[in-house]
């Protein structure tokens, strides 16, 4: 696949996104060559992509290098979200490769109740393409056909900040943060589902991981993740970790659960 985008580093130029250049990659030649490699597949055989799983995420990586990534989303007819992410992390340019999509574009959240107002619309069809940067938009399937959409993100522009917001397409408000990182997003993921496999063999690695890494989201899921699959040393681990951390939110959530197993341990 590699082959296939050869070149792609030059999109990205010291002014930015070169958009002229990201629209030779929706080519009908390079869609084809796209879709003999993985369209097809996803919609034919689900389990092609390790990580492309609709529960977790419509998108897989095609390219991630040190300017920037690529992605293929995969948008379903009817696939209705419930939220958007906001993009105010980075720089981003989306374009179609098959399908039709509407792509709508939101006013930044008021101070006074933190909601996004919807402020244009517009479609988008094979080979269109637009620059996403720190701006509000939600792209949907606007026809009864699978949607293909290419995003690229310009590494070049990411913002320090560790989580953005998502907010609810129906009614604008702020819904929740989640991680401005691609790799932390995954990340986060692969924890909470060894959690929910109550998988013993990655106790030492969340450990780790929910004392050293920088993002506080992280360390939170790694704690919930280790008490999942090792519950006897929930106190002393517990007592440990609130003995280091410092983010608010981890504190508060480390101190209540302690106290929880501390009041069932007394009640038993």
């Amino acid at each position: 696949m590699d082959s296939l985008f050869l070149g792609i580093e030059k999109i990205i130029t010291p002014h930015g996104i070169d958009l002229a250049l990201f629209k030779n990659y929706l080519s009908a030649d390079i869609t084809k060559k796209i879709g003999e490699k993985f369209i097809d597949k996803i919609v034919f055989e689900h389990d092609f992509v390790p990580q492309f799983n609709r529960n977790v995420s419509t998108r897989t990586i095609l390219i991630n290098i040190p300017h920037l990534y690529l992605e293929l989303e995969f948008l379903e007819p009817g696939h209705a979200e419930k939220i958007f992410i906001s993009n105010s992390n980075c720089t981003q340019a989306i374009g179609v490769l098959k399908g039709e999509g509407k792509l709508s574009k939101f006013a930044a959240p008021s101070t006074q109740n933190n909601c996004v107002t919807l402020v244009t619309t517009e479609i988008l069809e094979p080979g269109n393409a637009k620059i996403l940067s720190n701006e509000y938009y939600f792209i949907s399937n606007n026809s009864d056909k699978p949607l293909f959409l290419l995003y690229l993100a310009d590494r070049q522009s990411l913002s320090k900040g560790s989580t953005v917001s998502a907010y609810r397409i129906d009614t604008g408000k702020f819904s929740h943060l989640i991680s401005g990182s691609l790799s932390s997003s995954r990340l986060e993921t692969m924890i909470s589902v060894m959690g929910e496999m109550k998988y013993a063999s990655c106790s030492d690695v969340v450990k780790k991981l929910s004392a050293e890494h920088p993002d506080y989201f992280i360390r939170w899921e790694s704690i919930r993740t280790y008490l999942k699959v090792n519950p006897s040393q929930a106190i002393p681990f517990l007592s440990d970790i609130l003995k280091t951390e410092k983010h608010p939110h981890v504190v508060n959530a480390a101190r209540k659960s302690l106290d929880l197993i501390k009041r069932s341990f007394n009640d038993g």
